[in-house]
């Protein structure tokens, strides 16, 4: 889409706003935009167009009379700093590359002072050629973008605020004016566009019988109670009782062949003609239903059958399946398939009530009645609806949900009473002698490196000290028999320790293990705020670390490092780099630990001794262990950034058919292998692409009926449908 307008000045300029079908990467954005100033010898041209159309000002010190200046800084953040690679940006922008002199970049002298990298517009050396002209381009991969995605194609023409001032009086009338220049002027006498979007995107209404919106006056008062106003998806059930092409089609799909003009569908006139049907053509329109919260039950479910069934007459036409009329769009959702009755969620619950514990039976209680949209039959839970346990289950309701048990139909609990800090109780509550035991028999197995990060950590903590430790420890040097050691130390005599992971799988192998975005609240993404802070009151990158220090420094009310509190951290930076989505090398060393103003704050405590090699566990695990350390040092050999493993460590192979035939012989007889055959088995890949075309090559080694599984991705019967669906499940994960 794109947009006209026109400068105070008069000169005309557009902002046009592309949506590309293939999303770029960041490592993709070098060939696309640029901020960098050309070489004068090799793109002479190139050169002195930038020059003389993409420099910002100079401002600030050169000028401090720019119009970009505000409060003594520029408004658009110039100069930028200097950069080797492109980076994600935390504004929503990339910073993009802009290299120093020193690093091969280029500057131009005007009128005397020199101006390097850090005062280039980005442009897009081929647009830019093309026009001679000032072309700013922008990447705008964020919601923070919006003045590019939502400002600048919509603001519409400038305004004007002028004074009209009498001498003789005190009272200044202000008019509010539109500005129109003599360009703009001829522009729209000429009727020239000013503003287009392609495809066009039509909004298509979604309620329930007799509920649509209607606009009241005292003019329309008596017409609309008599007459309601149509709505697109009233209309879509006239269409499709006297058209028989519209009882093909979706309600999303209606707008490619039909246009809404004058309260109703009608054919369109231009377009692609429809093989077999005359008169019917098909344009680049799309239909978009207007979102439903699944709270507004009914109408929820409505829009769900919007999008599944074809050719509906009527809201009763809609409800019905095989001739039988259902009595809610609920019930006729679970008659198509579409959804599952409620009796997995009470079966859940009863095998939950033989092995789990009440904390965990409750805590799977809110989940089902936060996210699988059913209201529980409260006569499912006479046994157990005491007030303690309902209150208990309605605070972790309104923590998930936001909503009281009452609009989940359960009883409503009585407050009157007062419970403890049931998060205190949990970390306060273990079994002493228990973990005296665990202490007693597994300090004397420490060796000497482990030993001496037990005692460092162990002395912070009875001293009060407040210091910070990083572990860096590779696998297999027994860092998690440390870490849950150090634990129960802590633990047995009284002391309070949290265990937290980057993820649900390593929290596991932490006794009392929590995630931390769900101990300590963390923002999901801590690299959006420049200080991101827990979201609790007074990813294991350096983001989640420092808003961890600033909730701990404001909890406790000091301004100790972690707020006076003992934190371990422990990881081992030869292995996976922190993941930034759609973010280069650059952007995940950036979001690194090491790169962090607490990083130098930070006690450094090392293993190093590998203890299955010690323990002699495994036949070759002393080479591989001795391999995986050169490779994470970057002192293994490698060609063309490749390196090559040695045979004796593993089976080498040279084509994925290779790869294939070694993970899974005999792959087309799959249906006649066990369960734990496939699941023993996986293929890893480094992109979602490759997983998928690995996965689309084992299918077609065996023979099976494809089938399209809807709103669900459960399995009903053990069939070669259940290993296809394994096995597209454990590949792609």
């Amino acid at each position: 889409m794109y947009s006209t307008e026109w400068q105070k000045r008069g000169l005309p300029h557009i902002h046009i706003l592309l949506w590309l079908q293939h999303h770029i990467t960041l490592d993709q954005i070098d060939n696309v935009i640029c901020a960098e100033i050309p070489d004068p010898i090799r793109d002479p041209q190139l050169h002195e167009i930038v020059k003389c159309n993409m420099i910002h000002g100079p401002c600030g010190c050169f000028n401090r009379n720019s119009p970009c200046m505000k409060d003594n800084a520029c408004s658009k953040h110039y100069p930028k700093n200097l950069i080797k690679e492109t980076q994600t940006g935390d504004d929503g922008y990339p910073k993009y590359k802009r290299r120093s002199t020193d690093d091969g970049g280029f500057s131009v002298n005007i009128k005397g002072v020199d101006i390097d990298n850090r005062w280039i517009v980005p442009y897009n050396p081929v647009l830019l050629r093309t026009c001679n002209a000032h072309v700013n381009v922008e990447y705008c991969s964020s919601v923070k973008s919006i003045k590019y995605v939502c400002k600048y194609v919509n603001k519409g023409s400038g305004q004007a605020l002028f004074a009209l001032e009498n001498e003789k009086d005190e009272i200044k009338t202000y008019e509010s004016g539109r500005y129109i220049s003599s360009s703009e002027a001829v522009w729209r006498i000429l009727e020239f566009p000013i503003h287009e979007r392609f495809p066009t995107v039509v909004h298509l209404a979604v309620h329930l019988e007799n509920e649509q919106r209607v606009y009241f006056n005292e003019q329309n008062l008596h017409d609309r109670v008599n007459s309601p106003p149509t709505t697109t998806l009233l209309s879509f059930f006239d269409l499709c009782k006297v058209d028989d092409f519209a009882k093909n089609l979706l309600h999303p799909e209606v707008p490619a062949y039909y246009v809404w003009d004058k309260k109703k569908f009608q054919r369109r006139k231009r377009g692609v003609n429809i093989v077999g049907w005359p008169n019917i053509k098909r344009e680049h329109a799309l239909g978009r239903v207007y979102t439903v919260h699944p709270n507004n039950t009914e109408c929820y479910h409505l829009r769900i059958l919007l999008h599944e069934i074809r050719g509906p007459i009527s809201f009763e036409a809609l409800k019905t399946v095989n001739g039988q009329v259902y009595p809610t769009f609920k019930s006729t959702c679970k008659a198509l398939g579409l959804l599952e009755d409620d009796e997995h969620l009470y079966a859940a619950l009863e095998e939950a009530a033989l092995c789990q514990s009440p904390h965990m039976i409750r805590n799977l209680l809110t989940i089902i009645l936060v996210f699988c949209q059913d209201s529980v039959d409260a006569e499912h839970l006479a046994d157990v609806a005491l007030n303690k346990c309902l209150s208990v289950i309605e605070d972790s309701v309104l923590a998930l949900g936001g909503q009281p048990l009452k609009e989940y139909g359960l009883p409503q609990p009585s407050k009157c009473e007062q419970f403890d800090n049931r998060e205190y109780l949990k970390e306060t509550s273990y079994d002493l002698v228990a973990l005296e035991d665990v202490v007693r028999n597994n300090e004397e197995s420490l060796n000497d490196e482990q030993k001496f990060a037990y005692n460092q950590i162990i002395t912070s903590v009875n001293n009060n000290e407040g210091r910070i430790y990083f572990l860096d420890a590779p696998g297999g040097t027994g860092k998690t028999f440390l870490i849950n050691l150090i634990l129960a130390k802590v633990r047995s005599t009284r002391d309070i320790a949290l265990a937290v992971a980057s993820s649900g799988i390593a929290a596991t192998l932490l006794e009392g293990g929590r995630t931390a975005h769900a101990t300590f609240k963390l923002p999901l993404n801590p690299t959006t705020s420049a200080t991101p802070f827990c979201n609790i009151s007074k990813q294991t990158h350096k983001g989640g670390v420092e808003a961890l220090n600033r909730s701990l420094k404001d909890i406790r009310e000091n301004k100790r490092l972690m707020g006076g509190v003992t934190v371990l951290l422990a990881g081992d930076f030869r292995q996976t780099l922190p993941v930034v989505p759609k973010g280069t090398r650059t952007d995940e060393v950036k979001s690194c630990l090491k790169r962090s103003t607490l990083w130098p704050k930070i006690n450094i405590l090392k293993l190093s001794k590998n203890m299955r090699v010690h323990l002699g566990e495994e036949k070759f695990s002393g080479g591989f262990s001795d391999l995986l350390l050169k490779i994470g040092n970057g002192d293994y050999p490698s060609f063309d950034e490749m390196i090559t493993i040695l045979e004796n460590l593993c089976t080498v192979v040279t084509t994925v058919q290779d790869l294939i035939s070694k993970i899974y012989p005999d792959v087309a007889h799959i249906h006649d292998k066990p369960m734990e055959w496939l699941c023993e088995r996986a293929i890893l890949t480094s992109k979602n692409y490759q997983a998928a075309a690995i996965n689309e090559t084992l299918l077609m080694y065996f023979e099976g009926e494809e089938k399209v599984y809807t709103s669900i991705d459960t399995v009903v019967t053990v069939s070669i449908d259940t290993w296809t669906m394994q096995l597209i499940i454990r590949l792609n994960f």
